[in-house]
């Protein structure tokens, strides 16, 4: 039979200091001074990526805006033309006359003009009426309408995932403080079984378990460190802000508010006020709106036109030196009435009627998936609350049976792997019931998110739950 030799006294020493130095490590170090929620919102709004797409996509939808006034604005041109050109004009069968000279018949006349030639002309156009241009206005402002609402889903998106990164970082906090504590209890528990085992009171395999129970809970340690870096490395990128500065605390165990209002209620308020669903509402809007234009396109036009022009061409021609000038001038109204274009315009109204068919079908999916959104997010408040009373008291059962376990292991009643089972379920309650909590919290947000209301208002009563752990 093998026998086990008992660890010396030196290597329990080694063995505990090291314990003692690794929970330093992993255990969180507040710095001295960070900001809440609401100043993580503020840096976001600079930081975040995201939303300076959309805040790009917002501006390009107010200048569609204001293009629309633009379509009936006066539009002036002026050109100017230069080179070498030839000239030639020839008159047969005219009547000739001139003082002096009497009156001729069937004379002709006969010039050309080889040489530099240039030309400038200025032009006005003023619409007056015209479909098409009615029909594009409408289509400009509607879609300065829908980047303005998607620049809406865009915020409350952002800060909804500011929030949720938040408490995210919170949760993780949370469970390295658990593992912490719990990787604390089970060294002292390896140190424990070992002394037993070498005055004899305990067998060798409490030693044992306790040795891998204490690799484990190391292991959950740093995994659990490693999650905390990474969540706090993604606030850091969506803020803008250094590692540190924006730390949240733990959620208090205040307790829990009821869910705010009827399923009914919010089913109706994101049907009114989610901005995504308005946003695309507003898109449905825009692509009838351009198979109007092509429709309208067929349509007649008529515009205020007024033109001045001066061309003037010098040099040598076929009888000798030659010059020619002439000057334009009109004032005129303008009907212009398309006839014919190939089907090309007949394609494109077909094409946005079907893109039109399209949009209105996003619509009614995303109307479909915002209300199941919302019946999620609000039973997760109207159980949430049940559901942490319930890990509340789990909570504390498990406290109490680990203190019991304790004590039974004292008087020989319980085994150390007893007290490492009771170790692990009572740190496997505290982090249910902070998930739980967190959860409750996150549920909130999205329901006000889906209904176009989250604000810096919800923001901070968010933070007000968390601990003062900054």
């Amino acid at each position: 039979m093998a026998r086990t030799t008992a660890p010396s006294l030196p290597g329990l020493r080694r063995a505990a200091a090291l314990a003692f130095a690794a929970a330093s490590v992993l255990a969180p170090t507040p710095p001295a001074a960070a900001e809440g929620l609401v100043e993580a919102w503020h840096a976001a709004l600079r930081a975040d990526p995201d939303l300076a797409v959309s805040r790009a996509a917002r501006a390009a939808g107010a200048a569609r805006g204001n293009q629309a006034a633009t379509l009936w604005q006066p539009q002036v041109s002026v050109s100017a033309l230069g080179g070498i050109g030839r000239s030639e004009s020839a008159i047969d069968g005219a009547r000739f006359g001139a003082p002096g000279f009497g009156t001729a018949e069937g004379a002709s006349f006969r010039t050309s003009v080889d040489g530099g030639s240039g030309r400038i002309a200025l032009q006005a156009r003023q619409p007056l009426w015209s479909g098409e241009l009615t029909a594009r206005g409408r289509q400009l402002g509607l879609a300065g309408e829908a980047a303005e609402h998607a620049w809406r889903a865009a915020g409350q998106t952002a800060m909804l995932r500011v929030a949720t990164q938040w408490l995210e970082v919170s949760l993780a906090m949370r469970a390295l403080e658990v593992a912490t504590r719990q990787q604390a209890a089970v060294d002292r528990a390896l140190a424990e079984a070992t002394d037993r085992w070498r005055i004899g009171d305990a067998p060798v395999v409490g030693t044992h378990e306790a040795r891998a129970r204490a690799e484990a809970v190391r292991a959950q340690a740093i995994a659990a460190r490693a999650e905390l870096a990474l969540r706090e490395a993604a606030f850091a990128d969506l803020t803008g802000r250094p590692v540190g500065t924006l730390r949240p605390g733990a959620v208090s165990a205040a307790p829990e508010d009821p869910a705010p209002g009827t399923l009914q209620h919010w089913l109706d308020a994101a049907a009114d006020g989610n901005a995504d669903v308005r946003a695309l509402d507003v898109a449905v809007r825009v692509a009838r709106a351009e198979a109007d234009v092509h429709a309208r396109g067929a349509q007649a036009s008529v515009d205020l036109v007024a033109s001045a022009s001066r061309e003037r061409i010098g040099g040598s021609g076929d009888f000798g030196p030659a010059s020619s000038a002439a000057t334009q001038g009109l004032v005129g109204v303008q009907i212009s009435v398309p006839l014919w274009t190939g089907g090309q315009r007949e394609a494109r109204r077909e094409e946005a009627l079907r893109l039109a068919e399209r949009a209105d079908a996003e619509l009614d999916r995303a109307r479909r998936r915002v209300a199941l959104e919302v019946r999620a997010a609000w039973l997760g408040l109207e159980t949430g609350a049940q559901r942490i009373a319930a890990l509340e008291q789990s909570r504390i059962a498990s406290a109490a049976r680990l203190q019991t376990t304790r004590t039974g292991l004292e008087v020989g009643d319980r085994t150390t792997l007893d007290v490492l089972n009771a170790e692990n379920d009572s740190a496997q309650a505290e982090l249910a019931l902070a998930q739980a909590r967190i959860a409750r919290l996150i549920d909130g947000l999205r329901l006000a998110a889906l209904a176009g209301t989250l604000d810096e208002a919800g923001l901070a009563r968010v933070d007000a739950r968390l601990g003062a752990q900054r």
